[in-house]
């Protein structure tokens, strides 16, 4: 889907990725150390969520911009609901499969 904010883990939602995907699995396969840098927004995520997906490598993947943040940073309790919702994401996933 266009204009939808949230990461996308499906080839057919990612636009012009095509090129950096067939990078990305090289790399992969060759078991090259890979580091994904690029400005903010620009894809970096939804190109390894569907980099994943796609050639069906288990992850568990956590979003920590979704952990409460306190004066101290993230709290214990939050970044364990985070975690907490990853391996049930993980295992739902892996289920499917």
């Amino acid at each position: 889907m266009l204009f939808d904010l949230a990461p996308k883990t499906s080839r057919k939602d990612l636009y012009d990725f095509n090129e950096e995907l067939e990078k990305l699995y090289r790399d992969y396969m060759s078991a090259r150390l890979v580091a994904v840098v690029g400005p903010r927004r620009a894809g970096k995520t939804s190109l390894i969520l569907t980099f994943l997906n796609e050639y069906r490598i288990p992850y568990i993947f956590l979003d920590c911009r979704t952990a409460s943040l306190s004066d101290y940073g993230v709290s214990f309790r939050s970044f364990a609901e985070v975690f907490s919702s990853a391996i049930n994401s993980f295992l739902d996933r892996d289920r499917s499969r």
